[in-house]
Formats: C-alpha cells, structure tokens, sequence
C-alpha cells in the first residue's frame, strides 16, 4: 500500500510532499458534521436498522457507516460497483454519539460530508430525532512525504481540528464570499443603474484579495436545517464542496493565490463553452 513513498531502491526516504485521497479518489480533506440529538433512544434504533452501519461491540455510541447497502448511492469519485473487492467495505464515516444531545460525524471528504447530510435526512426516522446545527471542513489538501505523514491524516483527532473553530453563524454564509458575489450579479436593474460596474469590480476585488490574504486553513459553519428546502441546502453545500476542492487543488499546484471566485469563473467559461457546442452539435 505505501510502495507510493519508496524509492527504486526500495528505501523509504523523506520526499517531495504527494497529495493524498481517499480511497473513493476524493481530496482528503476532513469534515465533522455536529448534530442536536433529541430522542437517542429513538437515534440508536434507526440506526441500527440499517445494513450499512456498525455499532462498536463495546460502545453504543460509537458507530461506522460504510459505502455498501443503503450507502450504495453516495456520489463519490469511485461509484460503488467500481471499488476494488479488496477494498470493501470502505468506511465513509465514523459517528460519536457524545452523551445524550451531541451526534458528530466525521468523514475524509467534503463530497463524503454533503452526502452524509442527505443521507441522515433520509433514513433516520422520525425526521426530529436528530437536528443538524454545524458542519466543520479542513480548506486544504493534504499532503504526505513518508508513511508516518500518511498515517498521522488518516488518524487525525478531529475534536482537536475541528472543535474550537469559531462558528459563522448564518446560512448567507454558506458561499461567504462566494454568495456575496452571486448577490451582486442578481440584482435588479433599477439597482443596478446605482451601481456602476467600477464598483462592482471593486468590490469583487476588495473580495478576492480578502479571500488571498486571509483564506482559513478550517472552517465551520452554521446550518438551520428546513425539510422544505432541503434540496436547496442540498445544492448549496455541494456547490460550496467543488469550490472548495477546486480551490484546494490549484493551491496545493501552486496557485496561491487562486480563489473561489476564480473556480466560479472557471465553471462559467466551461458552461459557456459547452452552451456553444451544443448549439453547433
């Protein structure tokens, strides 16, 4: 598994630092997702109706959620029915039920995370057994140069990561500066007309040389979860997830100064162009 860091001479010797993924070919970048629980008894009981979690023998607060029966339709890099049989069954999740109110989840991936939000809507039942109130997510990609690295983000502690980040308490900020970016572009042309497109460019500016100069190495944002709009969430979280990959990626490249709202103008042209395609197909 680790002859990815030896040398042709077969030694294991410090290098150049690799970008590591998960086993679904995901960035490795960890997520908790915090949750309000409200009935435990009623909690422990859904879920252990499902075929794809496993309680710990010795704690029935600590469970797995693996990427087989119910979790068969996560949409991860590795579809289900392409994992290498040597592989199964992969664990997308960890979950620590923290006395009688507390539920987190932790997972390697910010596709793994959107997922699992759904996924709890879903199958635990009655939909007011759990609440979700926090999702917390590590900015940058991971990297290791020998086994040791490699190992130390597969067992990182996520309450020490993750736990006292300050929370940005409102869903506006889900997309923060992104959405701030999108509010420019939407408004009306009695607006507008207020506005000229120097200060719109200025703002965006001021926006992005923010985002360069203080871009945070771990977030953690408020979410008030509506039944009534959770496809709307649902879409918001996983724009927010391939931003925030993107963003990860071209950093990791080099690209220090790469922003989300470069990865917006990205998926703009290449909509644009597929747009062009189509109409000359």
């Amino acid at each position: 598994m680790f002859d990815f860091f030896k040398k042709k001479d077969g030694k294991n010797k410090p290098q150049e630092p690799k970008l590591i993924m998960t086993t679904t070919e995901e960035l490795l970048m960890p997520v908790r997702l915090y949750y309000t629980i409200h009935n435990k008894k009623s909690l422990i009981k859904a879920l252990r109706k499902l075929k794809c979690v496993l309680f710990s023998e010795k704690d029935d607060n600590h469970f797995i959620i693996s990427y087989h029966k119910e979790a068969k339709k996560f949409n991860l890099a590795v579809p289900y029915q392409e994992v290498p049989k040597e592989l199964y069954p992969i664990t997308l999740a960890e979950g620590y039920i923290v006395g009688n109110s507390k539920l987190h989840i932790d997972t390697r991936s910010l596709r793994r995370g959107v997922g699992l939000v759904d996924f709890l809507v879903k199958f635990i039942t009655p939909s007011n057994v759990i609440e979700i109130t926090a999702m917390a997510n590590y900015n940058k990609a991971t990297v290791a140069r020998d086994e040791d690295e490699y190992y130390q983000w597969f067992n990182v502690n996520y309450s020490e990561l993750f736990d006292n980040v300050r929370i940005t308490d409102h869903n506006v900020e889900l997309l923060n500066p992104i959405q701030k970016l999108l509010e420019f572009h939407e408004d009306s042309n009695e607006e507008r007309e207020h506005k000229t497109l120097e200060e719109l460019d200025k703002k965006i500016l001021l926006l992005k040389q923010q985002e360069i100069d203080h871009y945070p190495d771990v977030e953690k944002i408020a979410l008030h979860y509506n039944r009534a709009s959770h496809e709307e969430m649902m879409n918001m979280l996983g724009f927010r997830a391939v931003i925030k990959e993107v963003v990860a990626k071209k950093r990791y490249d080099g690209d220090r100064h790469f922003t989300s709202f470069d990865a917006i103008d990205n998926f703009r042209e290449f909509a644009e162009e597929k747009t062009l395609q189509s109409k000359f197909n």
